[in-house]
């Protein structure tokens, strides 16, 4: 019940190509009972997306970085925030020159 489009929006893909054992968030429509829930709904979801894209700061890999020693540079930070913010799932996926986010808690 979701489209192709919504789905890397979600996830923030560029391509259509996805990597074996990549994880998606996929977020089922729901039963709307009448317009007017509906468009609550989505006012509010736009809300949250809005202030969430306003409370991370990014963060440029460098050589010999890990995430443990990236999570240090920013307190209450954790490995595995950082690892779910930003879609990784192995920390050999990191690379000098990724962007990762660092959300504020």
């Amino acid at each position: 019940g979701v489209t192709v489009s919504q789905i890397k929006r979600w996830n923030g893909l560029r391509s259509n190509n996805l990597k074996v054992g990549q994880r998606l968030s996929i977020y089922p429509k729901r039963a709307v009972t009448s317009n007017i829930s509906q468009k609550k709904s989505t006012s509010s979801t736009q809300k949250q997306q809005q202030n969430l894209s306003k409370d991370y700061t990014t963060y440029v890999v460098k050589k010999g970085d890990s995430l443990w020693l990236i999570s240090r540079k920013f307190p209450e930070v954790s490995v595995e925030q950082i690892k779910k913010w930003n879609n990784i799932w192995s920390a050999k996926s990191l690379k000098p020159g990724m962007t990762l986010k660092i959300f504020k808690s």
